[in-house]
């Protein structure tokens, strides 16, 4: 064997060392498979169980909803386990297709080449099979889901439809009084054996702990409001007439303070109780109903009676008047109170374990005194003579309700005929929702109608709330308007997102079924090599819309704070200015397409296309956008330059992406393509500097002096402030006319703009110094030729 043979198989066995090595050193994590399939196994056990127990009779509403929970996080987990078994996929993938094709020939490789392939394919059929049972675990779950979903829509059905008894049978009263006594003498025992219970282990010592906790809240209350009124009292409380904002953020600020306050009391309640040991579970649950109870209708009330100010006209927001407003109020309050009593009793029945016939009668009871407060309100609101301009002068809200009456009263309808005919959920369930639609909707209106508000009253110097956002911000007047409208966009927006589910769960969905929902949102598919959700397209459309705002303030700042305190002329910024914008959208653009999963590899293949595409129809568009970067950058012409393209003459506003305004003296705007300002020639009158040249002709009677005439056109020029001295005007006798000698004035001024109010100026002087020389003009008018335009821009 050669010295060349010997080296030759010594350099293959390193290399083919080398590769081993860099191979073991890029294998994929063994533990990510090993827990994906670990997870397979438990979840196929869970989902086995969850199977039999679905298939068990009489389940309940709880039940099905910790099924659906379940069967939710199964299912979160086998798509989250398969996500993450992508990459180790594609990595050992890519490692197979690098150490190639095993030889087909005969041809022997090194063994552990050999080893090292035939263990990435089994770790890749690991992987395809770990995924494949993933999959199916997936399929399946959401199979098992709708099941489930199936069921708890059979069973909602089935509650709301199901007969009870009518309210014309004294059978069904009878019952429902006989269980009223069951009800309070277990009330009775209910509180009868929590005092047994707490009176032999409680620490009603510790109690003490109540009113510390209330007094260090009233203290921290009046520090804040102490500070408040120290910094801002002078803005905000000041007498006068109220406005919109005063208003509605009376309401909204009313009841927040009410729920704040109540949930306050109750938190210091339960937690002074729960350290004394004296809750025990089921007073608990009494607890936790009464205090629902007792929430919801005080902010509500607040609420309503804010809205209707029936002792106080000018803060109402209601077209109504002052005995309609008192009994609105009182009406839509006791509502609420009903609403909430019959959701409460359904609460403590389950803790009391009460018959049936309690519930039954009970809610018959609230649906008819809803029926009856609801068809009040609408006959109060109807039958009234509404507000007087004397005494209101504000705007007016929710006029538009009056348009749901027929709609409310046919439900109403419905659920007394339900009712009648023993179905007191179905009656139960259209009155609740009645309240429970109104109020939600009342709430998210006045929020968008308070930031309305807001934003008219931030833009308004005088107003309070102006005041406070000037001195809070430091902003003035345009950047309060910036910000209104930022304000005013993301209060819409939110409430939108907000509101929408929120009424979306109010009707039959349950929040369980909503929240798998929005998980589904978030499920990918695939276009091509690239996977997209729901989710991600939301994420890239934030993307760019955040990019191109933060883009749009940063060249804003950039323009406004550094920019403008340069000496940097006004075409250079806006050069920066625009440079600025395109690195921006660009970036965010690139931002977007990588969260998109977007290879940038592939941007050969793209940057092909591209050039198909230009070749057939972009020429035109490409050559604009590149002349306008060219503009950009080299700045022939720069914003605010006077040019004169093609017999078009004006001054340059705007250079943009694909073309250049041009606003001539006549305020006619020209769109001229950027092309065109690159490959014709343009004149441009203040390319390096404004300075420019006027002419001024002058026609002198043939009996003057010449001299004379010369001098006193010298002269006026040189009195003018602003004719330059360098370079000094000149004045040129240029011709002998019929009528007398024709002179050229020829002057410079730093700024062309003003060439003809200057000119105009020179002419009236030396009209009013050849009156005072007795020098004769021309008695017969006719065109002079002159060798320089005069279309000069207006002063």
């Amino acid at each position: 064997m050669s010295l060349i043979d010997l080296r030759f198989r010594h350099a293959v066995a390193v290399l083919c060392g080398v590769l081993f090595f860099a191979l073991q050193a890029l294998a994929f994590d063994e533990a990510i498979l090993g827990q994906a399939e670990r997870t397979a196994v438990s979840l196929r056990q869970d989902l086995t169980r969850i199977e039999n127990e679905l298939s068990l009779p009489a389940l309940t509403t709880d039940q099905l909803i910790d099924f659906r929970r379940r069967l939710d996080s199964i299912r979160g987990s086998a798509v989250g386990e398969t996500e993450a078994l992508t990459g180790p996929f594609a990595e050992v993938d890519q490692q197979l297709k690098s150490l190639g094709p095993a030889p087909s020939d005969g041809a022997s490789e090194p063994q552990d080449i050999a080893n090292r392939r035939a263990d990435l394919q089994k770790s890749l059929e690991r992987i395809k099979a770990a995924q494949t049972q993933l999959d199916l675990i997936t399929v399946e779950t959401d199979q098992q889901i709708d099941r489930v979903t199936q069921l708890q829509r059979s069973q909602f059905f089935q509650r709301l439809f199901e007969r009870t008894g009518s309210i014309l049978s004294p059978a069904f009263w009878y019952d429902g009084l006989v269980a009223s006594g069951v009800f309070f003498t277990r009330l009775s025992q209910l509180f009868a054996n929590w005092w047994g219970e707490v009176s032999r282990g409680g620490e009603f010592i510790v109690l003490i702990i109540m009113p510390l906790l209330l007094g260090g809240l009233f203290f921290v209350y009046r520090a804040i409001r102490r500070w408040f009124m120290r910094r801002f009292g002078a803005t905000f409380f000041v007498r006068k007439a109220p406005d919109d904002t005063d208003r509605l953020w009376r309401i909204v600020r009313g009841a927040g303070m009410v729920g704040v306050t109540i949930v306050a009391l109750f938190t210091i309640f339960y937690l002074s109780f729960e350290a004394a040991g004296l809750l025990t579970p089921r007073f608990a649950q009494f607890v936790s109903a009464f205090s629902d109870l007792l929430v919801f209708p005080a902010v509500c009330g607040t609420l309503v009676y804010r809205m209707a100010a029936p002792i106080n006209p000018a803060y109402r927001v209601l077209n109504l008047d002052d005995k309609a407003a008192g009994r609105f109020a009182f009406l839509a309050t006791l509502s609420v109170v009903l609403s909430e009593i019959k959701d409460s009793f359904s609460e403590i029945s389950g803790v009391l374990y009460l018959p049936a016939a309690f519930l039954a009668s009970q809610g018959a009871s609230i649906s008819i005194a809803l029926i009856v407060v609801i068809a009040a309100i609408l006959i109060v609101t109807r039958n009234q003579e509404g507000l007087t301009s004397a005494a209101h002068g504000g705007a007016v809200y929710f006029g538009w309700a009056r348009q749901f009456a027929p709609l409310t009263w046919l439900l109403l309808a419905v659920s007394l005929i339900a009712l009648c005919l023993g179905f007191t959920s179905l009656a139960g369930f259209i009155t609740e929702q009645i309240v429970d639609t109104a109020f939600l909707v009342v709430g998210l209106l006045l929020i968008h109608h308070l930031s309305d508000a807001l934003v008219v009253s931030g833009l308004d110097r005088a107003s309070s709330f102006g005041q406070f956002l000037r001195r809070l911000t430091g902003l003035g007047d345009r950047g309060i308007s910036r910000l209104s409208t930022l304000f005013r966009t993301f209060i819409d927006l939110a409430l939108v997102f907000v509101g929408l589910p929120l009424l979306f769960l109010s009707w039959t969905v349950t929040w369980i079924s909503f929240s798998s929902l929005i998980d589904r949102a978030f499920d990918t598919f695939k276009i091509g090599d690239i996977s997209f959700s729901l989710s991600s397209i939301a994420l890239i459309i934030a993307i760019l819309v955040i990019g191109f705002l933060i883009t749009r303030l940063v060249t804003q700042w950039l323009n406004a704070r550094v920019l403008s305190q340069t000496q940097v002329d006004k075409g250079v910024r806006d050069s920066i200015v625009k440079g600025a914008n395109y690195a921006g959208y660009v970036a965010a653009t690139g931002f977007a397409l990588s969260a998109a999963g977007l290879d940038f590899s592939n941007l050969a293949i793209i940057a092909g296309a591209l050039g198909v595409g230009i070749g057939f129809g972009l020429q035109s568009i490409v050559n604009n956008f590149l002349s306008g970067l060219i503009l950009l950058a080299e700045r022939p012409v720069r914003a605010g330059d006077w040019v004169d393209v093609k017999g078009s003459e004006g001054l340059i506003k705007q250079i943009n992406v694909r073309s250049t305004e041009i606003e001539t003296f006549d305020n006619c705007t020209i769109i001229v393509p950027n092309s065109l300002l690159i490959t014709e020639p343009v004149k441009n009158w203040t390319h390096h500097d404004t300075i420019g040249r006027f002419v001024v002709t002058i026609v002198a009677g043939v009996s003057a002096d010449p001299q004379k005439v010369k001098e006193i056109i010298l002269k006026a020029a040189k009195d003018h402030a602003l004719v330059l001295y360098h370079p000094e005007p000149i004045v040129m006798l240029r011709d002998f006319g019929k009528e007398g000698f024709i002179f050229d004035l020829k002057a410079f001024v730093g700024d062309i703009m003003s060439g003809a109010a200057v000119a105009s100026d020179i002419r009236l002087a030396v009209l009013a110094a050849f009156k005072e020389n007795d020098i004769a003009l021309p008695t017969v008018a006719r065109d002079v030729p002159v060798s320089e335009p005069e279309n000069r821009p207006k002063a």
